[in-house]
């Protein structure tokens, strides 16, 4: 990058002076890019999610799916091994959720083991076939993984005339629905779950 100015001088010539703004316009972008991403993971973080979920709020852009998503035994991962395993249990999360997903699909990491999918012009159908392509990435992920990798996950799909907020929250429903019957399958029972 270079900033050019000049100026006539006299008998035909010109008299230039050339600014090499390269490194300000690197350091630029890359203020800009740790702004919406979060640092551990290199997906989009809660700040931009919510500016994605509110420009898609106000679109005539549908339908849209939300797949919300949820760590299983993130806090017995980070008690029995440290936290530099829970940190890597997160980032290995991400890295098959990239696989998963289209590059026009939004992946968030909105919390500390909670992450947000928003899938544009994905209807209920293809949104229910992305959550099994994904459980078939963790499952193959999971047989030859050190700490085997879970998750809860709930989904929904607003369509015309339907709020994108109440979509994120029925979602969110579904997930923590899914995270109880996972518990209770393996003989943990939680308290109640939303």
């Amino acid at each position: 990058y270079v900033i050019i100015k000049y100026a006539w001088a006299p008998v035909d010539r010109i008299l230039m002076h050339l600014t090499d703004i390269t490194g300000q316009k690197r350091a630029e972008e890359n203020l800009h890019y740790i702004s919406i991403h979060d640092s551990l993971t290199g997906v989009f973080n809660r700040f931009y999610a919510d500016a994605e979920i509110a420009r898609l709020a106000t679109s005539r852009l549908r339908p849209v799916s939300v797949i919300v998503i949820d760590l299983n035994d993130m806090k017995m991962i980070n008690d029995e091994y440290g936290h530099a395993a829970g940190d890597l249990y997160i980032k290995n999360t991400a890295a098959i959720l990239k696989q998963t997903f289209r590059p026009e699909d939004m992946i968030a990491r909105v919390g500390g083991d909670e992450f947000l999918i928003l899938l544009p012009l994905v209807d209920e159908d293809v949104c229910r076939q992305a959550i099994e392509r994904l459980v078939e990435k963790i499952e193959l992920f999971n047989t030859s993984a050190e700490t085997p990798m879970s998750l809860s996950a709930g989904s929904a799909t607003a369509q015309v005339g339907d709020h994108l907020q109440e979509c994120i929250r029925e979602a969110d429903r579904r997930m923590y629905k899914e995270k109880a019957n996972q518990k209770a399958a393996r003989g943990i029972y939680p308290h109640r779950y939303r």
